[in-house]
């Protein structure tokens, strides 16, 4: 019996120890593949070190003026194509806001929604610090934090009890399937992303298709995404008072202005039916091109 279980270990790791010996001669015996590893961090190590950096990054509201492909390909035609809007998931059609904070046992009448994966550069952290600036404002407010965490859930619950934040904090540490998306965005009134660093937001183009209003940092590209006040609000990253400035004077200040209707008349210009438009401009603008040539 032993020598039969020894065997059969044999061949369980035995084809997976040659299928890699196999790929690495192979890897070693194509130069071209060798030198593409190691040179391209290289390379990307040598620019980004030398300061050339900034030429590399998406134009936002207080970017540079020059982003990387205007940089490798001066005078080329740029055509930007956004992430369209996300109108595909559903809500139950007779869900109000009152019954979706009711099911999540949530009884307060100004709610703020962080939803997504829970990692580091996702700055959950900065909101919760946020949160208690904003109580002294608005006594009533929750926060409802919906998301599967990455990273140790711990460090989140201890700061949220640390902060006596325990009873106007709902944390749902969990894979949200496509079906409950509606519930969580119909219980919230605003959708707060206060980002470390991002090119987009899956959970921003979420928000717009559900008619919430964001609250986004400016990093990355994700104040190209919202018409201040009206679709939205920006504020600086890492920045907790900003926030939670944010945050109140959205239900103090802007209680009168129908985001709803701003966002989706924003998101007419933006979803999946006019990325065909995009590239018939740029096949246009080719055969154009093309037929310049020709004549001369």
């Amino acid at each position: 019996m032993t020598t039969i279980a020894a065997d059969r270990k044999q061949y369980m790791w035995l084809p997976s120890v040659t299928l890699w010996q196999r790929e690495m001669v192979r890897f070693y015996r194509q130069k071209s593949r060798v030198i593409g590893v190691v040179a391209s961090p290289l390379v990307f190590w040598f620019f980004l070190g030398s300061g050339f950096g900034s030429s590399f990054a998406a134009s936002s509201s207080t970017g540079h003026s020059v982003n990387y492909l205007e940089y490798f390909f001066p005078g080329k035609p740029v055509y930007q194509i956004a992430v369209p809007i996300y109108d595909c998931y559903t809500v139950e059609p007779d869900l109000t806001k009152e019954a979706a904070r009711k099911r999540l046992g949530i009884d307060s009448k100004h709610v703020i929604l962080f939803f997504g994966y829970i990692r580091e550069y996702k700055g959950l952290d900065v909101l919760i610090d946020a949160m208690p600036s904003v109580l002294k404002q608005i006594p009533d407010a929750h926060l409802l934090i919906v998301g599967e965490s990455y990273e140790k859930i711990s460090r989140y619950t201890e700061q949220i009890e640390r902060l006596g934040l325990h009873k106007n904090t709902t944390l749902i540490n969990k894979f949200v399937p496509n079906e409950e998306v509606g519930l969580y965005f119909t219980a919230g009134d605003v959708v707060c992303l206060p980002y470390r660093s991002a090119t987009q937001s899956g959970p921003l183009n979420i928000a717009y298709g559900m008619g919430k209003p964001v609250i986004v940092t400016d990093v990355g590209g994700l104040a190209e995404f919202v018409v201040k006040e009206k679709t939205g609000f920006v504020v600086p990253p890492e920045q907790p008072a900003a926030i939670a400035d944010s945050i109140t004077g959205f239900y103090q200040r802007y209680s009168g202005v129908n985001f709803a209707e701003y966002i989706f008349e924003h998101n007419k210009q933006n979803n999946f039916n006019n990325v065909h438009t995009a590239f018939r401009e740029i096949f246009e603008m080719r055969d154009k091109t093309l037929s310049g040539k020709k004549r001369a």
